[in-house]
This record gives structure tokens, sequence and C-alpha cells, in this order.
């Protein structure tokens, strides 16, 4: 899990952080590893959440916070 937040937790370039409308640019920055890293590492998280996280026990009182789980 650790590696997976390392990975998520990893700085993005700031060629990589604007935003752009250009097609072009949109899918020159697809094919960048880092995106493809972070990309792999979040839904290899959910997915590890999703399935085997325990949402029954809860220990907080806030409602939003009830709303995640």
């Amino acid at each position: 899990m650790q590696m997976f937040k390392f990975i998520l937790d990893l700085p993005v370039p700031a060629e990589l952080e604007t935003p752009t409308e250009d097609i072009d640019v949109i899918v020159v920055r697809d094919k960048a590893m880092l995106w493809k890293l972070k990309s792999q590492a979040a839904r290899i998280t959910y997915r590890l959440f999703s399935r085997y996280a325990n949402t029954t026990r809860y220990l907080g009182n806030d409602d939003e916070e009830k709303a995640w789980c």
C-alpha cells in the first residue's frame, strides 16, 4: 500500500499539469509514463479498498464521513 501511496503522491511536472484544449497535446500527455503509473496505482487502490475494506466498522460521528463508508 505504501508503494501505491508513494506513486500517487509523486509531483506532476508543470508541462503535464497546465490545462489545455488542444487534442494533440492531450494525446501526448495521455502517453506520459507518470500518468499511466498514477492511473494504474489509483485503479488498484480503488479495487483493494472496494473489495476488502470493512465499511461496517465506523468510529466517527460526522454524517459527511459516514457517506464515504
